[in-house]
């Protein structure tokens, strides 16, 4: 399951990856920040799958 917890890990790793951003090769970040949101989206729809299946 996916938790508000985690969710505020990610909002951290995202805020340490800004504050370091001027030592990374901006394409290197973009790159990151393309699979966390990839991981992100992935987690909300197997969430969103496991809350219909619950339901039903």
């Amino acid at each position: 399951m996916y938790h508000v917890g985690e969710e505020r890990d990610l909002v951290d790793h995202i805020f340490l990856i800004s504050t370091l951003s001027e030592r990374f090769n901006e394409r290197i970040l973009l790159i990151y920040l393309s699979k966390v949101s990839v991981l992100l989206t992935a987690l909300y729809a197997a969430d969103l799958k496991m809350q219909s299946a619950v339901k039903r």
